[in-house]
């Protein structure tokens, strides 16, 4: 996240405000979600897992545009 200069807040935001673009209910460690937020004009993914009433953050990025399509939503077909 530093690498990024994405802060806990930014995280904060995505997770309360984003949209969920994937589950992954197979997850071994228990049903996470890839969750996209803007902030500031940079889109922002999140995954995290919510057990019980507390949400885990597992990562935080800026979506690479290599593999992400324009609305960071849909991954790029692999040639």
């Amino acid at each position: 996240m530093s690498d990024e200069n994405i802060t806990i807040q930014d995280v904060k935001e995505v997770i309360r405000n984003g949209k969920v673009i994937r589950s992954y209910p197979e997850d071994p460690k228990g049903e996470s979600k890839l969750m996209l937020g803007t902030i500031e004009g940079r889109a922002i993914h999140v995954v995290c897992a919510q057990h019980e009433q507390t949400v885990h953050v597992i990562t935080a990025y800026l979506p690479n545009t290599d593999i992400w399509e324009d609305d960071f939503e849909t991954k790029k077909q692999q040639s």
